[in-house]
C-alpha cells in the first residue's frame, strides 16, 4: 500500500513500485484498502 498526491495521478493509473527491492505493478484506486481490524478477512 502506498500513497500518492491526488494531483499527481488519476484513477486506474498503473504505476511501478518497489517492495523489498522487487518491482511490482500497482494501480491507483479510490479509497483505502487498509483494514486495521481484519474485518474483511472474517466475513
Amino acid at each position: 500500500m502506498g500513497f500518492i498526491k491526488r494531483e499527481l495521478t488519476t484513477l486506474d493509473t498503473e504505476l511501478t513500485i518497489t517492495i523489498l527491492g522487487e518491482e511490482c505493478t500497482a494501480k491507483v484506486i479510490r479509497g483505502c484498502l487498509y483494514d486495521p481490524k481484519g474485518e474483511r478477512l472474517k466475513s
